[in-house]
């Protein structure tokens, strides 16, 4: 898709020519043209998907996959992009996973250990 919209998204340059003397002050504005900011492409079926997800999961399920996006967004540009991940990007993500784990099954720990 950004292949395709490439030339929309980048924009266009500026640009600014001027007369100068003998040494480089400027005289005369020759040509001048504002700069074009590129345009903005956006995909809506995340937000649809969090609009469901939010509506029919609970509050804690929603908020544990919204944590986990960093890691899915990481892993999906490893395999689709082929990125290289450096180690923070690792890091981070078995950080992530060690909160997200931990905030899960400690929980369920405790309460497997006072119904014995």
């Amino acid at each position: 898709m950004e292949k395709s919209l490439e030339k929309d998204l980048i924009g266009k340059y500026g640009i600014k020519r001027f007369e100068v003397n003998a040494y480089g002050k400027r005289i005369n504005e020759l040509d001048f043209s504002n700069a074009q900011q590129g345009k903005n492409f956006r995909t809506t079926i995340d937000l649809e998907i969090q609009i469901y997800a939010q509506k029919n999961i609970s509050p804690a399920h929603v908020a544990i996959i919204f944590s986990l996006e960093g890691v899915f967004a990481t892993i999906t540009a490893w395999i689709l992009l082929s990125q290289i991940l450096n180690l923070n990007n690792i890091l981070g993500c078995g950080f992530i996973l060690a909160g997200v784990l931990i905030s899960q099954l400690l929980p369920e720990m405790e309460t497997t250990k006072y119904k014995q």
